[in-house]
């Protein structure tokens, strides 16, 4: 994949985020998917469908809070065994820089951001 079509992978993943950030279809008792203080509070993970937190969007991996993905985890593990989600085709391989957490303007982002 080239470099303009794998930002553009990127770009459009981090306006999902964005959108799941303030989806009035996600859960209120959901962390912000995004918030931070320091590069620490931020990790990979999968792209989720803000309205079903139980399935992943299928887009590609992205960067989100370390609160966001603890609280999914414990709900997929507590609320989903019994849930089926669509398949989907298999998510697009990232950049390595879009998997490399940082903490800018207190939002979660690869380091492939600008």
């Amino acid at each position: 994949m080239g470099i303009g079509r794998a930002y553009l992978v990127f770009a459009r993943a981090a306006a999902f985020a964005l959108a799941l950030a303030g989806c009035s279809s996600a859960r209120r008792d959901a962390p912000s998917p995004i918030e931070c203080v320091t590069a620490a509070d931020c990790a990979p993970g999968p792209l989720v469908d803000p309205g079903d937190v139980c399935c992943d969007s299928g887009v590609h991996l992205g960067v989100f809070s370390r609160k966001y993905l603890d609280w999914r985890a414990q709900i997929r593990a507590s609320e989903c065994k019994a849930h089926s989600c669509p398949m989907l085709p298999p998510p697009t391989p990232p950049m390595p820089c879009a998997t490399e957490p940082r903490c800018v303007a207190s939002r979660c982002t690869g380091s492939c951001a600008p």
